[in-house]
């Protein structure tokens, strides 16, 4: 079992891209738009806190319980809890930091986009860059014929699902990483998005709850719709289905933007 150097490349790639793409944005931003630095650090810390903290600890409490039972007994379950879950944490951090921390930063019309650069930009590092980077190691450690280091210690279960990874991973084709490159992107312009309407919906008050319920809902069907399209059907369809969502949804706020901003 040996995972191929064009596969090792790919990932590298895309690790490089989770870094690049954030900087990309806020350099663009800042230098053409003029917009504030705070945003975009509200955004970076807001995910890191909502989704990657507050989310996983109810994760392992619900789904460690009798009804994470029945939520994991199904794809479609899981995949409806998922999408909830990412919905309500990072749309209400993301609501608490335009109405907490960055009330008087939305004079400023492009800050909205400052703001999803940073939130996006933590996810995509998170996703890509560090997770590539864990693929990589994982690699290196399978062509050395080294991995047995890796499983010493685990549980059978973690052995499993570590042997499983292995396998995923020398099996991959190297193309199939320019669909984690894609799905990083399309979430980009999710997040931009979304971050424009939930901006909008500070900025308007209670004339605005209209834009913070569409938030709500289109984060809740881009993550069900990627992860049921993911376990249903082919990788390539999922990722168009997410990409066009994205493009709509950033019509969609474009229109708000212009209107509201």
């Amino acid at each position: 079992m040996k995972v191929s150097s064009a596969s090792m490349f790919m990932m590298g790639i895309d690790a490089a891209m989770g870094i690049l793409i954030p900087v990309v944005l806020v350099v663009l931003l800042r230098k053409k738009k003029h917009c504030d630095l705070k945003p975009f650090f509200a955004g970076w810390i807001v995910f890191l806190l909502f989704a990657n903290v507050l989310e996983q600890i109810v994760h392992s409490l619900v789904l460690s319980s009798s009804i994470g039972t029945v939520i994991r007994s199904s794809a479609g379950m899981m995949a409806l809890y998922g999408a909830v879950m990412a919905a309500l944490f990072e749309e209400t951090g993301r609501r608490l930091a335009f109405s907490k921390v960055l009330k008087k930063n939305l004079d400023h019309p492009w800050n909205s986009w400052m703001y999803g650069a940073g939130h996006g930009g933590a996810e995509v590092f998170t996703i890509l860059t560090i997770g590539m980077i864990t693929n990589l190691v994982y690699a290196k450690a399978i062509n050395s014929g080294t991995e047995a280091e890796l499983l010493a210690g685990l549980t059978s279960a973690q052995t499993a699902q570590m042997q499983n990874l292995f396998a995923q991973l020398a099996e991959t084709p190297a193309w199939m990483y320019l669909f984690s490159l894609m799905e990083r992107i399309s979430a980009m312009i999710l997040q931009i998005s979304l971050s424009v309407l939930v901006a909008a919906s500070v900025r308007l008050g209670k004339n605005g709850n209209r834009y913070l319920l569409a938030a709500y809902l289109i984060h809740f069907g881009a993550d069900f719709l990627s992860v049921f399209m993911g376990s249903a059907g082919p990788v390539w369809l999922a990722e168009i289905g997410i990409l066009i969502m994205a493009l709509l949804t950033a019509f969609y706020a474009q229109k708000v933007w212009e209107k509201e901003c």
